[in-house]
């Protein structure tokens, strides 16, 4: 019996492409090293480091248009989310995040402005902004999300940056927070800050440091996502901050446990692009002693894979 063919929506959602070169240093398919083919929801894609720079990626992954419906059609937020609207347990833990995330750049942020947040999600951080007197504007590719955001009396656009955003003037701040890693082409999207700062502005980025991770005692292949196209480390993405124009004012960590403990905030602002010359991409030293360590990690947590499922399954009771 002839199994029934997919549809064409269904075969472009499992599109994937593979990458010619390294995103960050240029360098070719022949040094990108396998670290797995296990990750969270992979279906084809693999987490691969380059051994001239560092840098950690999938190949293949989501091809342009299949990351477009992902985000576009809720996917996302089904599948990382858990709904395509927040549930009120995902809105407590959202704001408890908040919560954390503003008491830690507080101090370092400008009293007032005009401030931007990329993937905004339902307006928990931007409900705390605007509290403190700033002037918010957020964006985020999820109808749910926006959605709620909206109805909490933001200012929220249902979209993706830069494309969906109105050219209506910069912004004192702008923050993203764990998005960088889901765009396909980093730099491209760090030059767009870059673009939208106004004069002395400052651009306030947390990510998911993978060399943090990697000093974890246990590290579970389904640590690398089929929605991270990129698993940053902080000299990795600060190549990219450096060649977008942007230069790395301060740094913070939380001292928390995980999934806490790998996350890195980033405060930023314009640099003088002529010092894009300068930037040095990383090692091939640096990069072995990360591929060392993150092998190392998966090696030790791979009896624990068939385990997984119930973890996560007990992560989402506890969560409500």
């Amino acid at each position: 019996m002839t199994a029934p063919a997919r549809s064409p929506a269904s075969a472009a959602a499992l599109a994937l492409e593979a990458l010619p070169r390294c995103p960050l240093c240029g360098g070719s398919r022949e040094g990108f090293r396998v670290l797995t083919h296990r990750g969270d929801r992979f279906a084809g894609e693999r987490a691969v480091l380059c051994v001239r720079c560092g840098l950690v990626f999938l190949d293949p992954r989501l091809a342009p248009a299949a990351l477009e419906r992902y985000y576009r059609s809720d996917t996302f937020s089904h599948e990382v989310r858990g709904a395509d609207r927040p549930t009120s347990a995902a809105l407590a833990y959202r704001d408890m995040r908040a919560g954390r995330r503003w008491r830690q750049i507080e101090r370092v942020i400008p009293e007032r402005g005009r401030c931007l947040e990329i993937g905004c999600g339902a307006g928990n951080f931007l409900a705390l902004l605007h509290a403190a007197g700033y002037d918010v504007v957020g964006i985020d590719p999820s109808t749910g999300y926006a959605a709620h955001a909206r109805e909490r009396g933001l200012d929220v656009i249902t979209g993706r940056f830069p494309e969906d955003l109105p050219h209506a003037g910069g912004f004192d701040l702008i923050f993203m927070f764990h998005v960088l890693e889901h765009v396909p082409d980093p730099l491209a999207m760090l030059r767009q800050v870059r673009d939208r700062l106004r004069p002395g502005g400052l651009f306030v980025l947390e990510y998911p440091d993978v060399a943090l991770a990697a000093r974890r005692r246990f590290l579970p292949h389904t640590y690398f996502e089929r929605a991270h196209l990129f698993d940053f480390s902080e000299r990795t993405l600060g190549s990219f901050l450096a060649h977008a124009g942007l230069r790395v004012r301060q740094a913070l960590r939380e001292q928390a446990v995980p999934p806490y403990d790998r996350n890195v905030v980033l405060v930023c602002q314009v640099a003088d692009l002529a010092a894009d010359a300068a930037v040095a991409d990383g090692s091939p030293a640096e990069a072995e002693r990360l591929e060392r360590a993150l092998r190392r990690r998966l090696r030790v947590s791979a009896p624990l894979m068939p385990l997984r499922p119930l973890w996560k399954r007990l992560k989402g009771f506890l969560r409500g």
